[in-house]
């Protein structure tokens, strides 16, 4: 009986060693793809990998934080296999270097009440969780390049005329002067009120015809001030028409 102890004992040992070794190996294979993969995607770059996870609920995809040294951006890449890599580093970039020039026109008072301006959707088209945007890389973006805004998340807060003046004069002052060249044709706000997330849909023009009292009307008449739970809303208003659509 002692004997067959120690021969299971034995098994269990090697097999512990066995998984430790796999697991390094395999560790190191990932650092390299990782490795070889952002070298030669973006070459003269040095990047971080600051962690990463398996999820066995995605077919086995490991999903990458990493952190560009050159420009501090921070992004993800999903690695499918040694061939089946996607990375947001380039999207990621171009939406700090964008958030930046808006904020830089916005001012101070104004960039209290907005959380974080989305210049593009991380993910590409119909690929959401699977596959990233690709930009091309620039040194600089600049306002006239903002034809549309994924998303302008608002700060929490704030009330309904507040949040109509803030959607107001974020569009003023991106597209009030001949000069600034900027015409958005969809851009999206998120803001909460009481329990409810709203989402609005609108344009410059569209904006800029309401007029700031037109704007405040708008987002008072198309929210709900009570509810007793947690939703999401959706409604849009664009030029030339007037669409409305709320979702539960």
């Amino acid at each position: 009986m002692r004997n067959i102890s120690r021969f299971a004992a034995f098994l269990l040992s090697v097999a512990l060693v066995f998984s430790l070794v796999s697991c390094t190996e395999n560790s190191d294979d990932i650092s390299e793809n990782i490795e070889a993969y952002l070298a030669k995607e973006y070459p003269g770059r040095e990047f971080a990998v600051i962690d990463y996870e398996k999820h066995s609920e995605t077919s086995g995809r490991y999903e990458i934080n990493v952190r560009c040294l050159d420009d501090g951006v921070e992004f993800m890449m999903y690695m499918y296999s040694s061939i089946a890599i996607t990375d947001s580093y380039s999207v990621e970039r171009a939406n700090a270097i964008m958030e930046e020039a808006v904020t830089d026109e916005l001012g101070k008072e104004l960039n209290e009440k907005i959380e974080s301006v989305s210049w593009h959707n991380i993910f590409a088209d119909r690929a959401t969780n699977y596959r990233f945007r690709e930009i091309d890389l620039a040194e600089n973006f600049t306002i006239a390049a903002l034809d549309e805004i994924y998303e302008v998340e608002l700060a929490s807060g704030l009330g309904a005329e507040e949040v109509g003046k803030a959607i107001y004069d974020f569009v003023y002052k991106l597209c009030d002067d001949v000069e600034d060249n900027c015409e958005i044709t969809r851009a999206e706000f998120v803001f909460k009120i009481n329990r409810i997330t709203y989402r609005f849909t609108t344009d410059s023009r569209s904006v800029l015809a309401l007029g700031k009292d037109g704007v405040v009307y708008y987002i008072i008449t198309n929210i709900e001030e009570n509810s007793s739970s947690s939703r999401e809303i959706e409604f849009e208003y664009l030029w030339g028409e007037a669409k409305e659509t709320n979702e539960e």
